[in-house]
């Protein structure tokens, strides 16, 4: 396989293990997400402004976190494979403080 077929794969790869795992911007979206429906059922906002706030929300909120661990990664006055080791503390780390908010809620409304 040449560079080229190889970075397409890492480029396919990474995209889908950013699209499953959880991360801290998805509190945030749930966050607003339980706002937002609770100001739709006081009939503060309407339904588009409630879906216009659910879509900003979701399409943003990802693509920020993951433009900062990004940042982050290549300001770091480190070697290759020790910020590779960083990239993915901050992964897991995003992952299981987003796993444990969301079994916290869940436990709060008796799922």
């Amino acid at each position: 396989m040449d560079n080229k077929h190889k970075i397409l794969l890492a480029v396919g790869i990474t995209a889908i293990v950013t699209d499953i795992l959880p991360t801290p911007a998805d509190y945030f979206v749930f966050k607003a997400d339980q706002k937002n429906k609770k100001l739709l059922e006081q009939k503060k906002i309407t339904p588009k402004e409630y879906w216009a706030r659910t879509a900003e929300w979701y399409y943003l909120a990802n693509p920020i976190y993951w433009t900062a661990v990004t940042l982050l990664l290549f300001n770091l006055k480190k070697d290759f494979d020790t910020k590779v080791k960083i990239g993915i503390g901050i992964v897991s780390i995003g992952a299981v403080l987003s796993i444990l908010n969301t079994n916290i809620k869940k436990d709060e409304i008796g799922l």
